[in-house]
């Protein structure tokens, strides 16, 4: 990778050099410096918590094994600035994952060149006709693995290309550029719709608690009735009782 924008360097220690960059988060591990003799005759530690900022041009940054990253992301951008310095395109392959969490414990970037187009046969068993394949089985990737220290380190990386760099930086930069747009426009979408849902769900349990709310006081209102018809049941019945004994008893008394 070519970096020629301008990078910050954050020193702590009199021996340690940290490549702090927004684009390229590159690992201490790929530029230090050890012996810093700028200051013999100061007696304490004049680059403690020291920053400056300088400018590096024409500097290719390659993946080395023990690279580590602050993240598979860090990674993968890294991998994808290096490819577009040197005019192929970064591929996300494969990955593995753990059988306890299902977390993603390594990754491999390559090619877009990487693996082969197969044929493809049609109904009748007749092999189509293959579209032009951009396959060319192209090795060149990196691996990269999450250590126990909380880092992503590179575990291999395979540089060499079995074809020619023909994609040019600028076009490989802005199809990328075009797909993070669509994938930031998705994304967009996507939190416009959640809101959308949320206020619908929000409007949706409002009603749902005025129907339980009415229900509740209709199956009061309809206890309320019953209990009265079995009260008036009751004084009915009294009353018919009355009557019958009104007519009986003189009736017995002759």
């Amino acid at each position: 990778m070519y970096l020629k924008n301008t990078t910050t360097f954050s020193i702590n220690t009199m021996s340690g050099l940290i490549l702090s960059d927004r684009q390229n988060p590159v690992s201490k591990k790929i530029l230090s410096f050890h012996q810093f003799d700028c200051f013999p005759s100061l007696g304490f530690n004049f680059l403690d918590q020291f920053s400056f900022t300088v400018t590096i041009d024409s500097m290719a940054v390659e993946p080395r094994e023990g690279t580590e990253f602050e993240s598979e992301e860090a990674a993968k951008m890294f991998y994808d600035d290096y490819s577009r310095s040197l005019g192929f395109v970064m591929r996300v392959m494969s990955c593995r994952r753990s059988e306890r969490d299902g977390r993603i414990l390594a990754r491999r970037f390559g090619c877009n060149k990487e693996g082969r187009c197969v044929s493809v046969r049609g109904k009748s068993g007749s092999v189509r006709k293959p579209r032009q394949s951009t396959r060319e089985g192209c090795k060149a990737m990196v691996h990269v693995k999450y250590d126990r220290s909380g880092k992503w380190v590179v575990t291999k990386f395979v540089k060499e290309h079995n074809h020619p760099l023909v994609v040019e930086p600028r076009q490989a930069r802005q199809s990328l550029d075009e797909k993070d747009k669509r994938i930031q426009e998705l994304t967009i979408e996507l939190r416009n719709k959640k809101r959308l849902c949320a206020a619908y769900k929000e409007q949706l349990d409002a009603f749902a608690k005025i129907v339980e709310e009415y229900s509740n006081r209709m199956s009061k209102r309809v206890e309320s009735v019953v209990e009265n018809l079995k009260e008036f049941e009751e004084i009915e019945f009294e009353l018919l009782r009355s009557k019958q004994d009104a007519i009986y008893k003189p009736a017995l008394n002759v």
